[in-house]
């Protein structure tokens, strides 16, 4: 066998080694979103759950009706949540939605407003964020640095 023929079998091999990586890191991540992560345990569309793809074709490809979107995912997958906590009886006599479903991997929604203090905190009291979202005043920061890069 020539270098030639050598070389492009090791680079074929290489190939299918990174595709099989990625694959396999594709599907454990995924299985991380819907089994694993601490937002797992709340109802939502799996695929919302698992991607956000989901909420991309919505909002990237459907003219920005993610946000519409979300209250028939309310209608939906609200109802799982409010049967856990009312009961079956009690939730088909009153036809509640649950208030908080799972929008995509990292993100919850909440259509109950006497939430909001839960959620937001107000004086001494703190909320446990992701990094994401723990500077408030990052996009300030981020402004600050580049017209001081600019000057």
């Amino acid at each position: 066998m020539s270098l030639l023929g050598y070389n492009a079998i090791l680079w074929t091999r290489w190939a299918l080694i990174a595709i099989g990586l990625f694959v396999s890191y594709t599907i454990l991540k995924i299985m991380y979103r819907l089994f694993f992560h601490p937002l797992a345990k709340f109802p939502g569309l799996m695929l919302a759950a698992a991607t956000h793809k989901y909420e991309f074709y919505w909002d990237g490809v459907k003219d920005g009706q993610y946000s519409n979107h979300i209250a028939d995912l309310h209608k939906i997958h609200g109802m799982r949540n409010a049967v856990g906590i009312l009961g079956e009886m009690e939730c088909t006599k009153t036809r509640t939605t649950g208030p908080i479903i799972r929008i995509n991997p990292d993100e919850l929604h909440c259509n109950d407003p006497s939430f909001i203090d839960q959620v937001y905190a107000s004086g001494r009291r703190r909320t446990h964020k992701t990094a994401k979202y723990s500077n408030s005043q990052g996009f300030l920061l981020v402004f600050a640095i580049s017209s001081a890069i600019a000057n």
